[in-house]
């Protein structure tokens, strides 16, 4: 299970045990919470509320886990216009 942090416009601070503990109270969805804790330091909106994974291993095990995505596309990318680019017989080991 993963613990959230809520911070609040007013200061006021609150841990959830669940993401569906959280998302009962603050009236979000799931996914937007899971949204905001995955966006790196916290991501604020309009409601003013800021999301935290409660757990710092589990912010960067989520943070290492998209950038390695991004990573493995970027190199699938530059793959892609060097063979358009008429180079042949280019493999990735990530493919």
């Amino acid at each position: 299970m993963e613990s959230v942090k809520a911070l609040f416009n007013d200061g006021s601070c609150i841990e959830f045990n669940s993401i569906e503990e959280a998302s009962v109270f603050t009236k979000l969805s799931e996914n937007i919470i899971k949204s905001r804790c995955n966006s790196g330091k916290g991501s604020k909106s309009k409601d003013g509320i800021l999301f935290k994974w409660s757990n710092e291993k589990t912010a960067r095990s989520k943070i290492a886990k998209r950038n390695r995505k991004k990573g493995n596309r970027f190199e699938l990318d530059i793959i892609k216009d060097l063979t358009n680019l008429g180079f042949k017989g280019l493999v990735s080991s990530r493919s």
